[in-house]
């Protein structure tokens, strides 16, 4: 996809337009879709919002690295805790503290980035 974004900022750009064609043509020619999460960087937490939001499964394979361990994880931490206090406790301690997202924000690989994409992932289960 040509959107005239360079370096980091250009990664990403695809993801709105493949979850359309992949909508298409699951309407028209009755084709199931799914997401499997490999890996993956910031933009596949973005590919992952806009399965869960299209109404696509999403299998993750824990251990492979990446997004995929950062979603896994997540939701394991948050399932450990069933009672609304425990669950309260994990969700603030998951949670980068403004500090820590000015930390990673200076870093190449856009882990701030990732940790905001995860809640917005979390918001739509």
């Amino acid at each position: 996809v040509d959107h005239d974004k360079h370096g980091r900022k250009a990664w990403g750009g695809e993801i709105l337009l493949r979850s359309s064609v992949e909508k298409l043509l699951s309407e028209r020619y009755a084709v199931p879709v799914v997401t499997v999460v490999l890996g993956g960087g910031v933009g596949t937490i973005k590919t992952v919002e806009s399965s869960l939001a299209a109404g696509a499964p999403v299998v993750l394979v824990g251990g492979s690295g990446g997004a995929a361990d950062v979603i896994a994880t997540y939701l394991e931490c948050l399932e450990a805790h069933e009672d609304a206090e425990a669950r309260a406790t994990a969700e603030r301690h998951l949670r980068p503290s403004t500090e820590d997202e000015t930390v990673m924000a200076t870093e190449e690989d856009g882990v701030a980035e990732l940790k905001v994409q995860v809640e917005e992932v979390k918001d739509l289960m």
